[in-house]
């Protein structure tokens, strides 16, 4: 009888290989985005920014909007899928539900990623490139980062390919218009999908009709929604996110950046994620192509041409799909080069891996002194006007009357409250900022120091 239990289980524990890193993802992660945020490692323009997006919904102001930008959110980014959160939020009205829906994002893309793993290739297979997924170092950028409402296009993406797969076509849309929902961009990758759709007699109709409204999606982002959202807010029709990530000049100057030797070594390096294996299977590999050149046309000096971060949440999608049927297409050719090349893999994995023992513990030993700090804050009336650092905005209550310091500043001389802390990030100050904040607010004789007693450094106006 345990010879036969054995059996069942080895059986059973076969099948389900594929779904093993998630557990392990599921056991950490959590744990770190949790530890971060408690740690004032969660920046507001990660977070509040979106949180304060919601807010405005259900709290008498106005939705999308965020008062340390000084304009809604929609002046920016065309994202009708992340507002559909907004009842979530009037149930759960903190930074920390929007943590808990980009983890909830990665595990169902992580589950529809295996899935589609263990029917295309060996069980062994599926799980390395499942652990590649979740746990590579482009991974961990963008998973760490919380929140962007692009958290949510893997498991979309994912959806509307597997849908696709099956012809589960009201599935399928469902799919594509929530992707193309979460932020403009999508609709390069949604294009370049449903013209390889287009390709086959059998999904030609389908894949044409995705190409077509996805372009127009894009068109009526970019051309009509963004710039009549600016309008509203009375800002200039010309966006200085794009301008200054592209330039006055953006077609000489972008062809430029993209056709640099640069570039050339930050896609390698992207790629190296799925252990080259998307390079085998180059068709699918080659959707990512027209948004990672939008991203690598963007300033050198940018998050977002390094392809780190939130930027890549539509790109590991297909990488890793393409990494499926390279690994199936060397199999097919050496099974053993196929199993040396798997192991490669997991050893990159996990030995370029950036979660470091070290590094959580340093992070679990700041937890007091954050803690500290956040009950100073809890303190704090939401009927102050406050200027603050960026990563202690989270943790103030949520009010209509709130600055951030180093980024986007309205006129500071109005705050009640001015709030540093060398504790938890320190973008965009960095140290020397912060010191320079600190010492021109001590030498301000419009405020005073008041003594806190821990991290946190409150200057508070004279009356």
């Amino acid at each position: 009888m345990r010879v036969v239990r054995r059996d069942v289980l080895a059986r059973v524990l076969r099948q389900n290989l594929a779904y093993l890193p998630l557990a392990g993802w599921v056991a950490l992660y959590p744990l770190l985005t949790a530890l971060d945020f408690l740690t004032l490692r969660s920046n507001a323009f990660d977070l509040s920014l979106f949180d304060y997006a919601l807010w405005g919904g259900h709290s008498g102001s106005t939705l999308g909007m965020v008062p340390f930008l000084g304009h809604r959110l929609q002046a920016e980014h065309f994202m009708p899928t992340f507002f559909l959160l907004t009842p979530l939020h009037w149930l759960w009205p903190s930074p920390a539900m929007l943590i808990v829906v980009q983890n909830c994002a990665v595990v169902v893309a992580a589950v529809l990623y295996a899935t589609m793993a263990k029917r295309r290739v060996p069980s062994v297979a599926a799980f390395v490139l499942v652990l590649a997924f979740l746990a590579s170092r482009k991974s961990h950028s963008a998973f760490i980062s919380t929140f962007y409402p692009e958290s949510l296009e893997p498991a979309l993406i994912l959806g509307f390919v597997l849908a696709a797969q099956y012809r589960r076509w009201l599935l399928y849309w469902c799919c594509v218009l929530l992707a193309l929902g979460c932020k403009e961009d999508v609709a390069l990758y949604v294009v370049s999908y449903g013209l390889v759709l287009a390709i086959s007699r059998s999904t030609r109709r389908q894949g044409a009709l995705t190409a077509l409204v996805a372009a127009a999606w894009l068109a009526v982002a970019v051309g009509v929604a963004i710039p009549q959202a600016r309008a509203h807010d009375g800002l200039p029709s010309e966006n200085p996110f794009w301008v200054g990530r592209y330039g006055p000049s953006p077609v000489s100057t972008s062809l430029a950046r993209v056709a640099s030797q640069r570039s050339l070594a930050k896609f390698v390096n992207l790629s190296a994620a799925t252990g080259f294996l998307a390079w085998l299977d180059p068709a699918t590999t080659a959707l990512v192509l027209p948004g990672v050149a939008v991203n690598l046309a963007a300033d050198s000096a940018t998050l977002q041409s390094g392809l780190v971060g939130h930027y890549l949440w539509p790109m590991l999608p297909f990488l890793f799909l393409a990494a499926l049927e390279g690994y199936a297409r060397v199999a097919r050719w050496n099974k053993k080069v196929a199993y040396v090349w798997l192991s490669c893999l997991a050893a990159l994995t996990l030995l370029d891996s950036p979660i470091r023992p070290a590094s959580i513990l340093k992070e679990a030993s700041e937890y007091s002194a954050a803690m500290a700090v956040r009950r100073q804050l809890w303190g704090i009336s939401a009927e102050r006007v406050v200027l603050a650092q960026p990563q202690l905005i989270p943790h103030l209550e949520k009010r209509p009357s709130i600055q951030a310091i180093g980024k986007r500043l309205n006129d500071p001389l109005l705050a009640d409250d001015v709030l540093l802390c060398p504790i938890g990030d320190q973008w965009p100050l960095g140290q020397t900022g912060f010191t320079e904040e600190v010492n021109r607010y001590t030498n301000d004789p419009r405020y005073q120091t008041v003594d806190t007693g821990t991290a946190l450094v409150h200057f508070r106006l004279r009356h």
